[in-house]
């Protein structure tokens, strides 16, 4: 493997009649020089803003350094592995909070490694060579625009009986239990094992139904998915999952009577 420094290119103006809009902050692990030059090629071609690290410890790192909207992480770099960055990755969110969407870039396509970078808190998976179109729909699946809700307002305010302290009490529960069952799906997820999987999303829709019809039907598509043995749709709706629940977990956080009640007018009409 080559060293190459960590830079960024510059961002490029918006093309002529097109809307201009912020270009993401996509980080690119890589230590091959083709891959990277063409990654940057891509990237700039499609308005995005790169900077590159070549081993595993300085992509851990600028990962963690809230100054990014994306990973592209190849699995395979000099220092620590695509796994061990993501499950590190992962590990500093849970005390900081946020989270980092992680593409995987790996020459291996089999569903037993797509499996794994889903359980190591990986979003999606593109296989070498990089494809431009699958690559350009890869960031348009993990960051989308926007930040709507996935909370039922009315549903929690009906469940709390609009009483600050119980939702207060509801919400540290949920976050409580979606953290430890997302935990268990991502391990069984990992070692292939359907039928714990399917056990474990059922637990986890669970403790989200209350909170998010979205989240709880999306862990409704895993469980049926792990009963019917189908792994590649199991590791797509985790993947998904994951997503969701950390959006559901980070809006939590900051919900009141106060900002529930305007959403919850909304819901109704």
């Amino acid at each position: 493997a080559s060293s190459v420094p960590t830079t960024a290119e510059p961002e490029p103006a918006p093309s002529l009649g097109t809307p201009a809009r912020r270009a993401l902050r996509i980080l690119v692990a890589e230590d091959n020089e083709l891959n990277i030059t063409l990654m940057r090629e891509l990237l700039t071609r499609a308005g995005q803003k790169t900077s590159f690290a070549a081993t595993g410890h300085a992509a851990l790192e600028l990962a963690k350094s809230g100054r990014f909207d994306l990973l592209l992480l190849d699995l395979h770099l000099p220092e620590l592995d695509g796994f061990e960055i993501a499950r590190a990755i992962r590990d500093h969110e849970r005390s900081v909070g946020g989270r980092l969407p992680i593409v995987a870039v790996t020459a291996r396509s089999s569903k037993l490694d797509h499996a794994r970078c889903v359980a190591a808190g990986m979003d999606a998976f593109l296989t070498k060579p990089l494809d431009a179109d699958e690559l350009r729909d890869a960031i348009a699946r993990v960051c989308p625009n926007g930040s709507e809700s996935v909370i039922d307002a009315e549903r929690v305010l009906q469940a709390c009986a609009s009483d600050a302290a119980v939702l207060e009490s509801m919400g540290k529960t949920m976050r409580a239990a979606l953290a430890r069952q997302l935990e268990r799906v991502s391990d069984h997820l990992g070692r292939a094992d359907l039928a714990n999987l399917r056990e474990a999303a059922e637990l986890l829709r669970a403790a989200v139904e209350v909170f998010s019809t979205q989240a709880a039907s999306l862990a409704r598509t895993v469980e049926h998915a792990a009963a019917r043995a189908e792994l590649a749709e199991s590791i797509e709706g985790v993947a998904q999952l994951q997503s969701l629940c950390a959006r559901l977990h980070q809006q939590s956080l900051s919900i009141t009577l106060e900002t529930l009640e305007p959403l919850s007018a909304r819901e109704r009409r």
